[in-house]
């Protein structure tokens, strides 16, 4: 959804975040978004940029989306625990609820 060493969304990753962004639609609990990266870079660094990433994406759900906020949570992990969306997903259909991660990753 990025490209190497940047925090700004790729376009072509917005209709992927805008079909998040539906299905949260009136959910009322807590969403947490992971952010990111690849393993360039010093610790201090990839921390600061995966906190950036979660960030925007947390950002364009409120903005592009219209999503509350307060019903999102960021948190950067840097290069540790690297999932994709797809895993997620599908991690969130199994427990039936939004109660799983929507992650993203360099």
């Amino acid at each position: 959804m990025f490209d190497t060493d940047q925090s700004k969304i790729r376009s072509k990753a917005r209709p992927e975040l805008d079909k998040l962004g539906k299905s949260l639609e009136g959910y009322k609990g807590t969403v947490r978004i992971y952010g990111h990266t690849d393993d360039r870079g010093s610790a201090a660094y990839n921390q600061k940029l995966s906190e950036e990433r979660a960030e925007a994406v947390k950002d364009y759900l409120v903005k592009e989306c219209g999503i509350p906020g307060i019903h999102l949570k960021t948190k950067g992990l840097a290069r540790n625990t690297r999932w994709s969306p797809t895993t997620v997903i599908t991690t969130v259909k199994k427990t039936g609820g939004w109660k799983s991660l929507w992650t993203v990753s360099s």
